[in-house]
């Protein structure tokens, strides 16, 4: 039996240790789709469904995009009439969608041509596109194999581990081990497995490739960048000691740097840098504040700003603030905990705050700006759009009328 749906699918897609929800945290904040749905309905006029795809947490991208495809392919199944498709990726969830809306690297599987063909829209949040520098750190490489991911805690200082341990996060995850311990185990074994990935996000081993855009697709990037990555540590705040993980990560991201060719960087940079100059940028006062002295070194704390673009001409938007700030994880995201409930906020999960000011009024632009880019590509079907310009022309008359 077939079942009415809206004529565009939206699918965020997770990036790096990606994952749809583990345990009370959600990759993607519980507002981004919340958000995303109204902006589409309310200034569009669109009707969609949002949905975070599934993916692996750091196998190498054809896989990656492997599982990306079979997300999409269970989402279409017994639909009457195919969806057009818009997916925004973020981190490496980004290269994800990119490779697949482009035709980069196809795989064999028969369906992914007539998928890619329902895709209209690729939005990257800071998506390496270009490699990031974070993967060349000597910590990082000396970390690569089994359980990289606590390799890696172990080489941070002593106050940036003791920050991982007592965040909200951990305790989450320590509570809801006993639940569901085998989503627990495949998500870690994954992981402990298979960590391919940082060879294919290494800069000088991934090539700046940009195929033909076919018609219909429209490509935007979003460059995000930390108000401290390029300050003195003395500059970043510290709540709760997880500046000094920020710290960390920025660290590590100019270690890499070090060993990469400036001219990677600057060759995207100059027209990120005009947009900060003009004060083109979804940023807090706060933000802006700290934007004296950036440079082609700046990062969002996992990756360098400047290579988080392929086409200059498809960089949509530049946002000040951290990796993480973007899908929801900033210091106030989140709803208001109910009486009694246990659910994690994102509010609570401290990893990454790096005092970018990034908020709540930040947050609702990005991803309102995120709604223009999917609704100027695809207008409502032709009666759905007569129904909402009549509506909208009553509401201008009547909005006139009041004044």
């Amino acid at each position: 039996m077939h079942r009415e749906t809206p004529d565009d699918l939206i699918v965020l897609v997770p990036g790096f240790l990606g994952f749809e929800s583990i345990f009370n945290v959600h990759y993607f904040g519980k507002l981004v789709a919340e958000r995303l749905e109204l902006a589409l309905k309310n200034e569009h006029g669109i009707a969609t469904e949002v949905h975070v795809a599934r993916t692996l947490p750091a196998a190498r991208l054809d896989r990656r995009r492997e599982r990306l495809v079979g997300s999409l392919r269970a989402r279409l199944r017994g639909r009457r009439r195919t969806p057009r498709i818009h997916l925004v990726g973020h981190s490496t969830g980004g290269l994800d969608a990119y490779a697949l809306a482009t035709g980069l690297y196809p795989s064999d599987a028969p369906d992914e041509p007539a998928i890619r063909d329902c895709i209209r829209t690729v939005v990257t949040l800071g998506a390496p596109m270009c490699g990031t520098s974070i993967v060349r750190a000597r910590a990082v490489r000396e970390a690569r194999g089994p359980w990289f991911a606590l390799r890696m805690l172990a080489s941070f200082p002593a106050e940036a581990r003791h920050a991982v341990l007592t965040d909200p996060l951990t305790r989450a995850i320590v509570l809801d081990l006993a639940p569901r311990p085998w989503h627990a185990l495949r998500y870690a074994y994954e992981l402990a497995t298979d960590d391919a990935l940082l060879d294919d996000l290494d800069p000088d081993a991934s090539a700046w490739v940009c195929p033909p855009h076919r018609d219909g697709l429209a490509i935007a990037h979003y460059v995000t960048l930390a108000a401290g990555s390029w300050c003195p540590p003395s500059s970043i705040e510290r709540p709760n000691g997880h500046g000094t993980l920020y710290e960390s990560f920025i660290g590590l991201v100019q270690d890499g740097q070090r060993h990469l060719s400036r001219v990677r960087r600057a060759a995207r940079w100059p027209a990120i840098a005009s947009r900060i100059e003009s004060g083109d940028v979804i940023a807090s006062a706060e933000g802006r504040s700290k934007l004296d002295g950036v440079s082609d070194a700046a990062s969002d704390g996992v990756v360098d700003s400047a290579l988080q673009v392929v086409r200059i001409e498809d960089l949509r938007g530049v946002v000040i603030a951290d990796h993480l700030d973007v899908v929801g994880h900033y210091r106030d995201g989140g709803a208001p905990r109910a009486q009694g409930h246990t659910a994690l906020l994102q509010s609570e999960v401290g990893f990454l705050h790096s005092g970018s000011g990034f908020g709540h009024v930040e947050h609702h632009e990005l991803w309102r700006s995120i709604a223009d880019v999917i609704a100027n590509r695809l207008r409502p079907r032709p009666m759905r759009g007569v129904r909402e310009t009549l509506r909208r022309s009553i509401r201008s008359g009547l909005e006139s009328v009041m004044r």
